[in-house]
């Protein structure tokens, strides 16, 4: 029998990720960051690093329109990740056996149906070789399965777009979180702020220009964190043209 799964809320999965980024971004910094507990909303955390105490908040930056309900294409993606996990979630209530799959086409109850008969199909059970089972869904949505050591579930098309230059978004998450400036003090003398562009999503694929100069906005230090690769810090010290800000 499965092990039943613990069931997070959108806010503690969202938590999760904002320290999952945290830490990493830590990591790549080349700094011992210890996250103090309890941890904060206002900043996102307090941590301690080399005899030093600061808040960080963690906070994102996207490509396309932005309005007060976030990034459209966000938003696109999200829901394409929430209707590919009900279908992962009805395909393993009966499978254990793992299996990567990457889907490239819309959202819809009969594409949600072709998918299923597809992973049923005695073909793609059969399916041993090492080049991926192919189905075509719905006319010409293009369903890619393997039989794996790990499950690996993707909406393709959510992640093969072009990178975009980012200067503008970054500047505006810094503008935004800046307003909250005088709180996040609060809960310690300096406050960091981790902006962070998750790359392998077509809404995070960004860039800045060399020798961009952003505008802090009174935080002590601002990270741009392009998740996985790259970290690079601002400060008063030098800009991104200087080769001490990236890592």
């Amino acid at each position: 029998m499965k092990k039943a799964k613990e069931v997070l809320s959108d806010r503690e999965r969202a938590k999760q990720a904002e320290y999952g980024y945290a830490h990493q971004a830590g990591v790549k910094l080349g700094g011992a960051w210890t996250f103090v507990e309890p941890r904060q909303e206002a900043p996102d955390f307090v941590i301690e690093s080399d005899g030093v105490r600061f808040g960080l908040e963690v906070t994102f930056c996207f490509s396309g329109p932005v309005s007060k309900a976030g990034s459209k294409l966000r938003r696109s993606e999200t829901a394409n990740a929430k209707w590919l996990k009900g279908i992962r979630s009805e395909w393993e209530a009966e499978n254990e056996e793992p299996v990567a799959l990457r889907y490239h086409g819309v959202r819809s109850a009969a594409a949600h149906d072709e998918i299923i008969t597809a992973l049923r199909s005695d073909e793609f059970r059969k399916w041993r070789s090492m080049e991926p089972f192919r189905a075509t869904i719905c006319g010409d949505g293009r369903l890619y399965l393997f039989w794996a050591d790990h499950s690996s579930w993707s909406f393709g098309d959510d992640r093969t777009g072009e990178t975009a230059n980012g200067d503008e978004a970054f500047q505006r998450a810094i503008d935004d979180k800046a307003a909250k400036l005088a709180t996040y003090r609060l809960a310690a003398p300096t406050t960091r702020l981790l902006v962070v562009a998750d790359t392998p999503y077509n809404s995070g694929k960004l860039f800045l220009t060399p020798g961009l100069v952003p505008d802090l906005r009174g935080f002590e230090e601002v990270y741009f964190f392009a998740y996985p690769q790259e970290i690079i810090p601002f400060n008063g010290r030098c800009s991104m043209g200087s080769p001490t800000c990236r890592q």
